[in-house]
């Protein structure tokens, strides 16, 4: 588990299910539109339980799925996590999506923050991998608040679930936690 200030980011559980596919379901069109995971029919309360259950898998190859829940109220904030890269021991993406009761109020900075230094830190990452869609301001300003530098641009790389048109994918990476703010933060 990771805790920051108000949040305990851990692996999600089969309990965690219909909380989770409840947030999911609020947002679902936001998620359309920026999520390459989020087609039609995975809004299903079975869809968050195969999720759950292939968490479980990931973990055991070397990534770390996360869900973040408020200290305060024990309610789910986001999920997020880190996707270790094919073909590498060292490098993993991240990403982020924020319950609709939690948006705006920098969770999904904290969280990445947090899981970023729990890369460094205790996987012994030397690169971390982060992308936001054409459009996605709110990604955008994520990623230049916590100082990632951008790599390149993959030409109409997404295809929205939400329009059906595509968009350019802008690609991100971080080799070390020297551009981070501060954050309180620990792990166990």
């Amino acid at each position: 588990m990771i805790y920051t200030t108000r949040l305990t980011l851990r692996a999600p559980t089969d309990d965690d299910a219909v909380e989770l596919n409840a947030a999911m379901n609020e947002v679902w069109p936001e998620l359309q539109q920026w999520m390459s995971w989020a087609a039609d029919g995975q809004q299903t309360l079975q869809s968050t339980q195969a999720y759950i259950a292939m968490t479980k898998e990931n973990a055991q190859a070397g990534s770390v799925p996360l869900i973040g829940t408020c200290k305060q109220s024990g309610r789910f904030v986001i999920a997020s996590g880190l996707d270790l890269i094919e073909g590498t021991k060292d490098e993993y993406a991240t990403g982020y999506w924020v319950s609709k009761d939690f948006l705006g109020k920098g969770y999904a900075t904290e969280s990445t923050n947090a899981v970023i230094r729990y890369a460094f830190g205790k996987l012994n990452a030397k690169k971390i991998h982060i992308e936001y869609y054409d459009g996605n301001a709110k990604s955008k300003n994520v990623i230049d608040k916590l100082g990632f530098t951008f790599a390149h641009t993959q030409k109409d790389g997404h295809i929205c679930f939400a329009d059906g048109k595509p968009y350019d994918i802008h690609k991100y990476e971080m080799t070390d936690t020297s551009t981070l703010a501060d954050l309180e933060v620990h792990w166990d």
